[in-house]
């Protein structure tokens, strides 16, 4: 709840991966991953910076058909 400093890191997980289980496997219009999506994992990046820079030059790459 809004303000709830008792919810920890792990209950927040636990909700994200729970939420991902539910959408991900219902029975109408399942949450799926498009075909042509890129995944990208934040944690090898330090700093959102690191992460912008490394999404701009995907998108330059990809424009120019690399």
């Amino acid at each position: 709840a809004k303000g709830d400093t008792s919810v920890t890191l792990d209950d927040i997980i636990a909700n994200v991966k729970m939420r991902d289980h539910l959408d991900t496997t219902r029975k109408e219009s399942p949450l799926r991953k498009a075909d042509d999506a890129v995944e990208v994992d934040s944690g090898k990046f330090a700093t959102a910076e690191e992460q912008i820079a490394w999404a701009v030059d995907y998108f330059h790459q990809f424009m120019q058909g690399k």
